[in-house]
């Protein structure tokens, strides 16, 4: 055989192997609840959702196991850690620090306080005003400036433990510290608006669910949903997406 005809012979004998997609497709065994017996195919009403047990003659739904294989599973990529989130894992306790977000308040302080500053002091050199508002914004001007350089150590810290979630803003900046019962939380989504994003928890209440937003101001979305897989994926919770999410 010359080495066209052994070309030409692995060509036909090639097996083609599935695509990963293939490797990926959910197989399960089906158990009796009873007697936890394997029960054989044969046995599965598909139509129905029923499946009988030849070793004790009982009868069981397997509605839930069959609605799960017909679920189309969604591709969920894992985010990694993005710059300025620290991140600590102790036993059951998870604890989050992310750099604050820039508030508006402080945004209008570093916008209009130099203005007002060099209007009074121009006032006070003229004569017009006296001293006293030239002094108070210059000294609001100095905190405001230092405030901005130590920006960085401004941390939002986020504990997750078996009880509770907290959100403790430290400098607090009249941030209220917020504590929510983790047995509450059903679900965490990421809403993004023109590049900023708010992280909201869904909350189980006797009412109702109720949508509470614990972060906002993040510039872009992987911080967002970053924090979001975190504390799912400690608390266990399944990600799915809700309709609020954008």
């Amino acid at each position: 055989m010359d080495e066209k005809q052994q070309y030409e012979y692995k060509k036909k004998t090639k097996v083609t192997l599935p695509d990963d997609d293939f490797f990926k497709v959910p197989v399960r065994q089906v158990r009796c609840p009873s007697c936890l017996s394997e029960i054989p195919v044969a046995d599965i009403n598909i139509q129905q959702k029923v499946a009988k047990c030849t070793s004790c003659n009982g009868l069981f739904s397997v509605k839930p196991i069959i609605e799960d294989l017909a679920e189309k599973p969604s591709i969920h990529q894992e985010v990694i850690r993005p710059e300025g989130i620290e991140i600590f894992k102790f036993q059951d306790e998870l604890e989050i620090s992310v750099k604050q977000p820039l508030l508006v308040g402080e945004i209008m302080a570093v916008a209009f306080i130099p203005i007002f500053t060099l209007m009074f002091t121009i006032a006070f050199i003229t004569g017009k005003f006296d001293i006293t508002p030239m002094v108070i914004s210059w000294s609001l001007l100095a905190i405001a400036m230092i405030n901005l350089a130590l920006r960085r150590r401004h941390k939002i810290h986020i504990n997750v433990d078996s009880r509770n979630l907290s959100i403790v803003w430290k400098p607090r900046k009249f941030m209220k510290t917020r504590v929510i019962p983790v047995g509450e939380i059903d679900q965490l989504y990421v809403a993004t608006t023109s590049g900023i994003s708010s992280i909201f928890i869904v909350v189980n209440g006797v009412e109702g669910q109720r949508h509470m937003k614990i972060l906002s101001g993040l510039r872009g979305v992987s911080r967002a949903r970053y924090l979001e897989q975190e504390i799912e994926k400690h608390l266990g919770i399944k990600n799915r997406k809700v309709p609020e999410e954008r």
